[in-house]
C-alpha cells in the first residue's frame, strides 16, 4: 500500500469551528484481472470473479490535544445514514460504502466541549476499494494559537499560556444558549522579595456566542477558581462551577442552565420556583431529584450519617446506613454537590441537574488523618495572634473571637460553615450557588470582610467562600453594628486616622461582555471606622479573618 496523503483546516472566527483532517488513499484490494487458475483446479466462475461494487473506509481518530486516540468517536459519512464508533484504539470501520466523493465527520463530547468540530475534505471511495484515513484534533500549541492568538506571558499580571474553552447549553434540551454571561474568577497567593506575600483576586468575564460557545484565553496553568453563567431570563438562573486548571493548557468545561423558556417569578413564591427574598435575590428551587450513595475510600464500604448539600439551595440530606441519599426539588442546571462528615475530608463534585432525568452519584469520601503539628507549638501561634492585636482585642470584651483550636473543631467545608451559629449573623443560598452571610436585619443586611488587615469586596455575594478557603484560616474576629475597634494591635483605638470601607453597587464592578482582572490591593491602612451608610455603616457586621500565613503558622 502506498497511500497519498492529503490535509487540510479551516478556522472561522464567529463561532469557533475548527475542521483538520489527514487522509490516506487506499489502493484497491484486487487486480481488475483475476489469476491463473491451478493446473488441475476447478475454474472459477464470473460470480466469483467480479468485484465489489462497494468500497470500504477504515481509519484512526487522533486526539492531539492530549496525546492519545479518541475513545467512543462517532464517525459519520457525509450522505449515508450509517455511524461507526471508535474503540479503546481509536480504529473505526464502515462497510458497503457506495462508490464517489464524502466528507468524513467526527463527533464526540470532547469536541463539543471545545465547540470544535473534525471533517475531512472530499475523499474518494471506489468500488473494491479500502480507504483508510487519520482524522486528529489540532495539537495543543495549534489549538491556542489559533484561539487566542500569541501573547507575552506576565505570571504578575495573571497572563499565562492556558485557555479555558466551553460551552453553555439548556439543562433540559442540551440546545446552545447564547448571549449568556460566563464568569471566571480565582485566587493567587504572590509571594517575592519586594512585595512579600500577598493575595490577588482576580475575575474575567465575556459573552457567549450564538451556538452558546465562549472562551477564556491566557490564563494562569495553576488557576482554581469558580465558572459561573447566568441568565436572566430563567429562575434560579445562575448556576456554578468550581475549575482547576491543575498544569492543563487546554480545559474544556459546560455549563448548563435552567431553561430559557421558563418565566421570571417577579418575586412571587411557591414551590416550584422558589422564594423571593427583600434584596431582589431568589431561593433556588426546582423539580430536579439528585440520588446517590456516600462510599469509604478504598472499598470500605457505605458511610452512613454523611451530610449532603447541594450548594446554593436549602435542601440537605443524611445518608442511611446504605449510604444513600435523594435530594429533591432542586434547580436544574451544573451544580456543586457537597459532603461532609466527622472525620472525614469534606468532598465537592460537579453534577448536572435536569428536571426530566433523575441524576445519580457516588461519592468516595477520604478518612481524614491526624496532621501532627510538631514545628507550630503554642509560643509560636501566640506569638502570630499577639503581632496582630488579637489577643489584646480578645480581652477588651468587644466582639466574638475564633482562635485555631475553634476554627479546627468547626471542620468547615466553606467560610460560611465556620460562621454558623454566630451570633448576629445569618446565611443564606446565593444566586452562584455559595451561600452568603448577613447581618442582624435580614437578607438584605451588609457584612464588612477584612483580610489580613485589608478590605475585601465581594464582586458577587458568597465569592467570599471562593476567595477564603476553611484550611487557609487562623482566626476570625465579628463585630456587631457599632463595635468598631482598631485592627493594629500597637495603635490605640481612635477613629480620625481609620479607614472606610468603600461600597460596591449589588451586582459588582462593569459591565457583561467585558474583560478584567480585579485586585485587591495590599498597601492601604489597617483600621476601620463607622461611617454614615454604605458597606461599614454602623448596621454592617464587620468579620475580621487572619490567614496562617499571616500568623506564621504555615
Amino acid at each position: 500500500m502506498n497511500p497519498a496523503v492529503c490535509s487540510h483546516a479551516r478556522h472561522f472566527v464567529g463561532p469557533l469551528t475548527l475542521a483538520c483532517a489527514v487522509a490516506a488513499a487506499g489502493t484497491a484490494r484486487s487486480q481488475s484481472t483475476a489469476p491463473a487458475a491451478p493446473s488441475g483446479a476447478t475454474p472459477m466462475t464470473a460470480a466469483q470473479t467480479a468485484r465489489s461494487p462497494y468500497g470500504v473506509i477504515t481509519g484512526i481518530v487522533v486526539d492531539s490535544l492530549h496525546g492519545g486516540v479518541l475513545r467512543g468517536a462517532q464517525v459519520s459519512v457525509e450522505g449515508l445514514a450509517t455511524l461507526a464508533m471508535t474503540d479503546s484504539m481509536g480504529r473505526f470501520r464502515i462497510d458497503s460504502v457506495p462508490p464517489g466523493k464524502y466528507r468524513i465527520g467526527v463527533f464526540h463530547p470532547l469536541l463539543d466541549s471545545l465547540a470544535l468540530s473534525i471533517a475531512s475534505p472530499p475523499l474518494q471511495v471506489s468500488p473494491d476499494s479500502t480507504l483508510a484515513v487519520i482524522l486528529a484534533t489540532p495539537s495543543t500549541v495549534t489549538f491556542i494559537r489559533l484561539v487566542c492568538g500569541p501573547i507575552q506571558i506576565d505570571t504578575m499580571a495573571g497572563i499565562g499560556p492556558s485557555v479555558v474553552v466551553g460551552r453553555v447549553l439548556d439543562a433540559e434540551t442540551e440546545a446552545p444558549v447564547g448571549s449568556v454571561k460566563v464568569t471566571l474568577d480565582w485566587t493567587e497567593i504572590q509571594a517575592g522579595a519586594k512585595i512579600g506575600v500577598r493575595r490577588m483576586q482576580r475575575m474575567r468575564d465575556t459573552t457567549t456566542g450564538p451556538s452558546g460557545e465562549f472562551r477564556f484565553c491566557h490564563l494562569p496553568p495553576g488557576l482554581n477558581g469558580v465558572a459561573r453563567a447566568a441568565i436572566a431570563t430563567a429562575d434560579s438562573g445562575a448556576v456554578s462551577r468550581p475549575l482547576a486548571l491543575n498544569g492543563r493548557l487546554v480545559v474544556p468545561i459546560v455549563l448548563h442552565v435552567p431553561g430559557a423558556a421558563k418565566p421570571a417569578t417577579n418575586g412571587a413564591t411557591n414551590s416550584t420556583h422558589g422564594t423571593a427574598s427583600s434584596d431582589g435575590s431568589s431561593t433556588p428551587a426546582g423539580a430536579s431529584v439528585l440520588t446517590g450513595r456516600v462510599m469509604r475510600a478504598e472499598g470500605a464500604g457505605p458511610l452512613a450519617g454523611a451530610q449532603v448539600t447541594l450548594l446554593g439551595s436549602r435542601e440537605i440530606a443524611v445518608t442511611n446506613d446504605s449510604g444513600e441519599f435523594t435530594l429533591r426539588g432542586l434547580p436544574a442546571g451544573s451544580r456543586t454537590l457537597a459532603v461532609r462528615a466527622i472525620g472525614w475530608r469534606p468532598e465537592i463534585m460537579a453534577v448536572d441537574l435536569a428536571a426530566h432525568v433523575p441524576q445519580h452519584v457516588v461519592v468516595p469520601l477520604q478518612a481524614k488523618t491526624a496532621e501532627l503539628q510538631a514545628v507550630v507549638v503554642t509560643g509560636t501561634i501566640n506569638a502570630g495572634l499577639k503581632r496582630v492585636g488579637f489577643d489584646s482585642r480578645k480581652h477588651t470584651g468587644i466582639g466574638r473571637f475564633l482562635g485555631p483550636d475553634d476554627i479546627e473543631k468547626r471542620n468547615a467545608f466553606e467560610f460560611a460553615d465556620m460562621m454558623d451559629g454566630m451570633a448576629g449573623l445569618a446565611r443564606y443560598p446565593g444566586p452562584y450557588g455559595d451561600d452568603y452571610l448577613t447581618g442582624p436585619s435580614g437578607p438584605s443586611g451588609c457584612v464588612a470582610y477584612v483580610v489580613d488587615g485589608v478590605p475585601y469586596v465581594e464582586m458577587t455575594r458568597g465569592d467570599i467562600n471562593t476567595f477564603v478557603r476553611p484550611q487557609e484560616v487562623g482566626a476570625i474576629e465579628v463585630y456587631q453594628p457599632g463595635e468598631s475597634p482598631a485592627l493594629n494591635g500597637n495603635a490605640p483605638r481612635q477613629t480620625g486616622t481609620t479607614m472606610a470601607i468603600v461600597q460596591v453597587p449589588q451586582g459588582g464592578f462593569g459591565g457583561a461582555g467585558a474583560m478584567r482582572d480585579s485586585v485587591i490591593s495590599q498597601a492601604l491602612p489597617l483600621y476601620i471606622r463607622p461611617t454614615s451608610g454604605g458597606v461599614s455603616g454602623t448596621g454592617c457586621v464587620k468579620i475580621v479573618v487572619w490567614t496562617k500565613i499571616r500568623l506564621g503558622l504555615s
